[in-house]
């Protein structure tokens, strides 16, 4: 092989990583997007729960990981870990949330659950834009910073 197909390999490789780069932004953000409405379902499911079948924290934590809903790795509702893939504030707002069970009747439970299901609602809202904005331009922008490292190369 000689020095110059060596280079144009290089720079087709350079092309690709950015490309993939650019991949994986959106995968990303995907991802984020995709834990804000599975934390949602979730705390409207506790919600449902407390409010019409009136179950107690325990039970419903069992039946939560029955249903593979929530991790294994918890030892109750209080103790439930955030997605991963949440920011600091929303893995915070979480928390709290669920630090905060159990503490007040059902019909304030519910209630309190409720406002948390409006604030990840709108975490989710916010990030709906900048979802499409990121998906349109991630690529993009991936191969082309990927193509100016390549004709450098070159």
């Amino acid at each position: 092989m000689s020095g110059s197909s060596l280079r144009g390999f290089g720079a087709l490789c350079l092309v690709l990583c950015g490309w993939c780069v650019g991949d994986s932004i959106c995968v990303r953000t995907s991802e984020h997007q995709r834990a804000l409405q599975r934390t949602i379902e979730l705390l409207d499911r506790i919600r449902r729960e407390i409010e019409f079948r009136r179950a107690d924290l325990a039970s419903l934590f069992v039946r939560l990981q029955r249903e593979g809903l929530v991790g294994q790795a918890a030892g109750s509702l209080q103790e439930l870990e955030p997605f991963p893939q949440l920011s600091r504030r929303e893995k915070a707002a979480f928390r709290n949330c669920m630090a905060g069970l159990g503490r007040a009747e059902a019909q304030q439970e519910c209630q309190r659950l409720a406002l948390y299901i409006t604030q990840f609602e709108a975490f989710r809202d916010d990030l709906t834009p900048r979802l499409n904005v990121t998906m349109e331009l991630a690529h993009k922008m991936g191969l082309s910073v990927g193509l100016a490292a390549a004709i450098l190369l070159l």
